[in-house]
């Protein structure tokens, strides 16, 4: 039942005097002398204006007043609502995953025969998408990761690149998924933002893809540093530095804390065989052709202030991809030289260089995320590997192989490049996510149709 909740109107229209200041100055532009004839394209931009203008602060109050908007009964009718030389309309429609406000700029243009005022209208339509996956705990994050590659904003793929999967963005902006036409292979289909029109969204200049719209907005939350170190007992080491051939062991099934760990020319051995621990320490540097061998089947927890740097040849070695866990707080993290890492890694406030090198493990959060791989001539580099980094700008170039999956907020995939999704790589869970309280109120994604 249509009902004009005049509560709610005006509750609108006192928040219209604030949002629409920036919205009188464009219209100020299209004043004319009342003297002068105002032309019928000048009134049609007046109209857009102020439809835009009232769905703009119709948006901007449900948002700051959700309890009061879910008061009222749906649809909400708002109408002749003055604004400066014009009138708006607006209908809010509250729909389970989503709130519909179409907005009409009307600008007077005349009188009918009988003496009644003509109008020319404008209408414009945003939906208010609620951003939710499930409660976004861990579990339900990795259970909703189904493509081969999914971006916030923007995905570029060049040309002669293999996609195994699916591919989405919830972008609905013109031209923000670039799939070159030359003899790329997308074997799945592309989805792109809820209201999306994919002759927009899609480069022209394109790939033969199915295209298809998200059912709804996928919100992948960010990660958060997790205060697993924190409060912890420490057994003091000092300094670890192996080097020129170089043999140790030493125990990781406690909590230790060192200063710097440097392995050069040399192997270390962590004991894990007595039950999981962690080790915290400054930086972890593993250069010419040195390795770390974790021994048992306890897991191990590496807590980095500073950096996580495998070079030149180098390998990390472990029973599973879930046994070793790096955290770098701070600093960036390098694998390179033809190097073979088998853990995940945590990144919070850095970046992720990967290479000519491998790695097994999933690749957690970061700044920015690149994977090189211009020597990789015999496809001996291969990442398998859960890329979650939703608000990192991810980049692979030249002939990088991953099987896993990629979130990010900005996706670019060059020449050469085969990407297969393949769930059997992505850890048991993924650290930092948080549970969401359920009366939490919802975010929202602004949609303009």
């Amino acid at each position: 039942m249509i009902r004009n909740n005049k509560g709610a109107s005006l509750a609108i229209v006192l928040m219209v005097g604030t949002v629409l200041i920036i919205f009188s100055v464009v219209l100020g532009s299209f004043a004319v002398n009342e003297a002068k004839q105002t032309s019928l394209e000048e009134k049609e931009t007046q109209a857009y204006y102020i439809a835009r203008a009232g769905a703009e602060a119709a948006s901007s109050w449900i948002i700051n007043n959700l309890d009061d908007f879910s008061s009222y009964d749906s649809p909400i009718i708002s109408r002749n609502n003055d604004f400066s030389i014009g009138k708006f309309d607006l209908e809010i429609i509250d729909e389970s995953t989503r709130i519909i406000i179409n907005s009409t700029g009307k600008i007077e243009n005349g009188e009918d025969s009988f003496g009644v005022t003509r109008y020319i209208d404008e209408v414009v339509t945003i939906m208010l998408m609620k951003k939710d996956i499930g409660q976004g705990g861990s579990q339900d994050i990795l259970s909703s990761i189904d493509m081969a590659m999914f971006s916030d904003t923007r995905i570029v793929i060049k040309n002669n690149c293999k996609i195994t999967g699916d591919i989405g963005s919830n972008s609905t902006e013109e031209d923000s998924l670039d799939i070159d036409k030359n003899n790329n292979e997308i074997y799945g289909t592309v989805y792109i933002g809820l209201g999306g029109d994919p002759d927009k969204v899609l480069k022209k200049d394109r790939a033969d893809v199915n295209v298809q719209t998200l059912d709804e907005v996928r919100d992948y939350p960010s990660i958060e540093f997790p205060d697993i170190f924190d409060d912890i007992s420490y057994i003091s080491k000092g300094d670890l530095k192996l080097e020129k051939g170089e043999t140790k062991t030493i125990d990781g099934s406690s909590n230790y804390e060192y200063s710097e760990i440097e392995v050069v020319k040399s192997i270390l051995f962590i004991d894990m065989t007595q039950g999981d621990g962690i080790i915290q320490a400054k930086s972890l540097k593993i250069d010419d052709n040195s390795q770390i061998i974790l021994i048992g089947t306890g897991s191990l927890k590496l807590y980095l202030n500073d950096s996580f740097d495998v070079i030149k040849e180098s390998k990390i070695t472990t029973n599973s991809t879930d046994q070793l866990e790096v955290y770098v707080k701070k600093g960036d993290s390098k694998i390179e030289n033809q190097s073979i890492v088998n853990c995940s890694i945590y990144t919070y406030d850095g970046d992720v260089t990967i290479k000519n090198s491998s790695i097994t493990g999933s690749i957690i959060g970061g700044d920015s995320i690149i994977i090189n791989q211009d020597n990789n001539i015999h496809n001996e580099h291969i990442v398998k590997s859960l890329i979650y980094a939703p608000d990192a700008v991810i980049e692979l170039k030249s002939n990088t192989i991953l099987e896993g999956s990629i979130i990010g907020n900005d996706l670019t995939i060059h020449s050469k490049s085969d990407i297969t999704y393949n769930p059997v790589y992505f850890p048991s869970e993924i650290v930092g996510i948080s549970e969401k309280d359920e009366d939490s109120s919802p975010e929202f994604i602004k949609i303009w149709k």
